[in-house]
């Protein structure tokens, strides 16, 4: 019956009649249904020429241009190169917001050239330009092929295909050009948006200049025993002064220990949860995949620790005067509270109730990048006014009081004994 219909269909294609008549079994009913069942696929691969090294980059961007494809289906590994080391000029915050126009031009770009639709063309309801199977098939039902052609996927030698990349033609890997990351960065560099990232982040560069310099410089298996050689010793050293702070009740009273006490013990939980992690970093050479939950935690442990710390040195060097010098500023219980117990207690609120909505309640969204070895940035640096508080209040300040106040403290010790 196929046969007999398709034989009248194709001669009614060119405007000629076949020889069969209205009682035949091979009626307009038939060629109708045949017509139907009909699968047209006209299918052509785009895409520019393969990227190889060499001196031919002005023909391969125009190729590209001319014959637009979709680089890849897993964007993230696009945006592995965009690194500190590759880039140098840009700090990790500027990084951050590169990867991730990169990201949004990409996923844009995706997103308008993916056609979802029935993938199976053994189906009746195959969408021969789609190229994302929505799982929208009807059951397969019986057809005939008569002539066309038929979509079919063939590996290239020259282009890297990995296992999470299969395509839905025949699951066969999606290819991607060699080096297309390098292109890419080759773009960036010659766009003035990196200029214009330098220039609107050069503020940045002071507080991330030592972090780039490590990468640089420093492999990462070397960061790797160096932070083992160090940390050791510190973590045991660190369990020693604690408990003989803890246990041994003359020092435990004296008021001047329980800042370094505190102090102590913020660095020891630093030791055991942050650290841990920069050696597995390090150790599998920075190939590490983690969760945004964890990224925020770790970031949290790393800056806000840090900075809590700083803060308490501060306080502590500023408290040494007042035990020595001032001693009877803290006589009744109610003084000593507010004058020894408080400060502490404000300062430990605050770096945590800070650092906890920058990192887990931000008003905005937090960079996220598993590249790096911290994988989260806030989003707060984005803000110049809380960038400047972040750098004012919690570096500058402290900083500069540790100083004065160390170098105060010995200058009157000094100027008392002469006396």
């Amino acid at each position: 019956m196929y046969k007999a219909a398709a034989e009248a269909s194709f001669l009614s294609s060119f405007g000629l009649s076949a020889n069969y008549d209205s009682d035949s079994k091979y009626n307009q009913t038939s060629i109708n249904e045949y017509k139907r069942k009909i699968n047209r696929k006209v299918v052509s691969s785009k895409g520019g020429e393969i990227f190889i090294l060499g001196g031919h980059m002005e023909a391969w961007q125009a190729s590209v241009k001319k014959s637009p494809a979709i680089i890849r289906r897993a964007v993230e590994n696009l945006t592995y190169f965009i690194q500190a080391d590759k880039i140098p000029e840009l700090t990790d915050m500027a990084l951050s917001k590169v990867r991730k126009e990169i990201n949004e031009a990409v996923n844009t770009y995706m997103e308008m050239n993916t056609i979802r639709g029935c993938m199976n063309r053994n189906s009746p309801s195959f969408n021969w330009i789609a190229n994302l199977d929505d799982g929208s098939c009807a059951s397969v039902q019986q057809t005939t092929q008569f002539g066309g052609f038929i979509r079919t996927c063939t590996e290239d030698s020259h282009m890297p295909q990995t296992e999470e990349e299969k395509n839905i033609c025949f699951n066969f890997p999606f290819p991607v050009p060699s080096l297309i990351e390098q292109h890419i960065i080759k773009e960036i560099y010659s766009n003035a948006f990196i200029s214009q990232m330098i220039d609107e982040d050069s503020t940045f560069n002071i507080s991330n200049s030592s972090e780039i310099i490590v990468n640089d410089v420093i492999p990462k298996i070397v960061g790797f025993w160096l932070y083992i050689i160090f940390l050791i010793p510190s973590i045991i050293c660190s369990f020693i002064i604690i408990s003989y702070l803890l246990f041994h009740r003359p020092s435990r009273n004296a008021l001047n220990n329980h800042v370094i006490l505190v102090d102590l013990i913020i660095g020891l939980i630093s030791e055991l949860t942050l650290y841990p992690s920069i050696l597995y970093y390090y150790r599998y050479d920075g190939i590490w995949h983690r969760s945004r939950t964890f990224c925020a935690i770790w970031s949290f442990i790393d800056s806000g620790l840090y900075v809590t710390q700083m803060v308490l040195v501060c306080w502590a060097s500023i408290e040494r005067h007042i035990l020595i010098f001032h001693s009877r500023w803290m006589m009744t219980k109610k003084k000593l509270f507010f004058i020894h117990y408080l400060p502490l207690i404000l300062i430990l609120l605050y770096c945590m109730i800070y650092y906890s909505i920058a990192h887990f309640f931000p008003p905005c969204e937090n960079y996220f990048d598993d590249s790096t070895m911290q994988c989260c940035y806030l989003c707060f640096y984005d803000y110049y006014a809380l960038f400047m508080w972040e750098m004012i209040a919690h570096e500058i300040i402290p900083s500069i009081i540790i100083v004065i106040s160390s170098i105060t403290l010995i200058v009157r010790v000094s100027w008392q004994k002469h006396r």
